[in-house]
């Protein structure tokens, strides 16, 4: 075999064991994609609700979202894990508004077994958790009771919805969880919002949560 078909061969097998293998909600063995520890540990330790991490296009974050799945899937994370591709989802439910978009989004976060064959959905959850149309602030005390772990991951958001709608959505997110905490003194599910590094974006999206409390911003990590 000459070198050049040797490449061939080495990055078609590295194609298939990590980019091809992650995307697929059942594959054959587990994808090899490491993740940065320190954010990992940071995602799964500290007590908040509203994880917020950006990176540049191309920088690692839809494949650290899917692998969060995929760690999930195999039991080497207790965490049932949603996540949800907004811009394939987009496409796929031929969203026609950013509101009918954020519906979309929050059916899925609300009942994610019943979306689970969405081609933008990959979700470990064996249960819905609300009914009709619920919304996401409605069911938290349905995912309290269930004694699970949820994490629920939202990829591309900022690219599918226009900035106004995702900074508005997010903040009233983060509301109802603070809210929660302050009645129960749980935080009973975990948001993971993948954003692209856009010059300003996450410093009004941060300010919008403040504008929310204080005591809101206290629980977003960023």
């Amino acid at each position: 075999m000459t070198r050049p078909d040797l490449k061939s061969v080495v990055d078609g097998y590295l194609r298939k064991i990590t980019d091809e293998t992650i995307r697929k909600k059942q594959p054959e063995d587990m994808p090899v994609v490491g993740l940065p520890r320190p954010l990992l540990d940071l995602l799964l330790t500290v007590d908040k609700g509203i994880f917020i991490f950006e990176a540049h296009t191309g920088g690692g974050k839809s494949t650290f979202g899917k692998m969060l799945y995929h760690l999930a899937k195999k039991g080497h994370i207790p965490y049932d894990v949603t996540y949800i591709d907004a811009t394939m989802m987009k496409r796929e439910e031929n969203a026609s508004s950013d509101d009918i978009l954020i519906q979309k989004i929050e059916e899925v976060m609300v009942k994610p077994f019943e979306n689970k064959d969405k081609e933008s959905v990959m979700t470990t959850s064996t249960t819905n958790y609300g009914e009709g149309n619920q919304k996401f602030e409605d069911i938290l005390s349905k995912i309290d009771e269930s004694n699970k772990k949820y994490l629920i991951i939202l990829d591309e958001l900022d690219k599918a919805v226009e900035v106004v709608a995702v900074r508005e959505r997010i903040a009233k997110w983060a509301t109802a969880i603070r809210n929660y905490y302050n009645k129960i003194g749980k935080i009973p599910v975990r948001l993971l919002i993948l954003l692209t590094k856009v010059l300003g974006f996450t410093e009004t999206l941060l300010k919008k949560i403040e504008d929310e409390g204080k005591d809101v911003k206290v629980i977003t990590e960023y």
